[in-house]
């Protein structure tokens, strides 16, 4: 009898725990979302601008993605030469990729801030910097 109540007790605080998880992410549900979206929200985008963003999100994933691939290979070369105390060349390559893919990211969000009205361009700097707070590092 004293197992059956213990184990009960414990279903039901695993029962409430994972309602409070879900209640909690539903009510910050902004913070779950993903950066276009995020975007998208702040800024007051309309249809047209919405879907012209999304042409340019398309295009700027189609240039980044190879290039975050090669990073992860880059990274994965040099950290496997320095774990045997070699110093890689491969540091300065690592450098340059990450160079050239913050230089497309500031040129997508050039391209971005062209899309607002003047209205929505005041609150581009709070929406990006809401984004960069949201992407994993």
């Amino acid at each position: 009898m004293r197992k059956s109540v213990i184990i009960f007790l414990l279903l039901a605080c695993n029962v409430v725990l994972a309602a409070m998880l879900v209640l909690g992410m539903m009510k910050n549900r902004e913070r779950w979302a993903w950066p276009h979206v995020t975007i998208i929200r702040e800024l007051g985008f309309n249809e047209q601008q919405a879907d012209a963003y999304r042409v340019l999100l398309g295009e700027h994933r189609d240039r980044v993605n190879p290039m975050l691939v090669r990073l992860r290979e880059e990274k994965e070369k040099y950290f496997t030469a320095a774990a045997r105390g070699a110093a890689p060349l491969a540091f300065n390559q690592i450098n340059r990729t990450q160079n050239q893919l913050d230089s497309l990211l500031g040129a997508h969000l050039a391209a971005v801030y062209k899309l607002c009205t003047p209205a929505q361009q005041q609150r581009f700097d709070e929406a990006v910097r809401k984004v960069v707070a949201q992407v994993p590092r």
